[in-house]
């Protein structure tokens, strides 16, 4: 992170990173390492100017993981995630199920076929449940392609119309609307 704020510091804002995701999940007591140095580096990068999408975000701005296993096209059959059940019932998951809020939007992360990291090639594996790590790329990748449009777009204003523009399905829940966002930032 630090070689990204030195960079970012000798070049030209175009060619400034603007975005940093990492998928951490949310902080545990399982973590490793030196958490408080890591926690002032990337207050840090926050204060250069570098959006920082994790699992903390995620859960800072109502975000919450879910998805769909049969039509990821259609709302109607998104769920919020399947670990929060497991959550309410054991402790120490990345997620505690008292942070996940009732009216947050839902961003994928369920229901995943992934490249397999293992070393043979042309293998995909299934996740049936990721996580809320795997809603931060996700939303990196939406913040980038707002911020391609309109390169001029705060944090908060890209928030502001992932709120304004989500979609509420049959059972309730808001579900990103990537598409009416990208509409919604052409018309600004």
């Amino acid at each position: 992170m630090n070689k990204i704020i030195d960079y970012n510091n000798i070049v030209k804002d175009e060619d400034k990173i603007k975005i940093v995701s990492y998928s951490n999940g949310y902080p545990n007591p399982f973590l490793k390492g030196d958490l408080d140095n890591w926690k002032k580096t990337i207050e840090k990068a926050k204060e250069s100017g570098i959006i920082i999408v994790d699992g903390n975000t995620l859960i800072d701005l109502n975000f919450i993981g879910g998805g769909s296993f049969y039509d990821k096209e259609d709302i109607n059959e998104y769920n919020k995630w399947l670990g929060l059940e497991d959550s309410k019932k054991k402790e120490g998951l990345y997620v505690p199920y008292s942070l996940q809020k009732e009216n947050g939007i839902i961003i994928p992360c369920d229901y995943r076929t992934v490249a397999s990291s293992y070393k043979k090639k042309n293998e995909y594996l299934f996740f049936h449940t990721v996580g809320i790590s795997g809603s931060v790329p996700y939303l990196a990748g939406l913040f980038s392609l707002m911020l391609q449009i309109n390169n001029n777009l705060k944090m908060e204003e890209m928030v502001k119309i992932i709120q304004n523009t989500a979609l509420v399905n049959k059972n309730g829940l808001r579900i990103i609307n990537p598409k009416g966002v990208i509409e919604s930032v052409k018309g600004i």
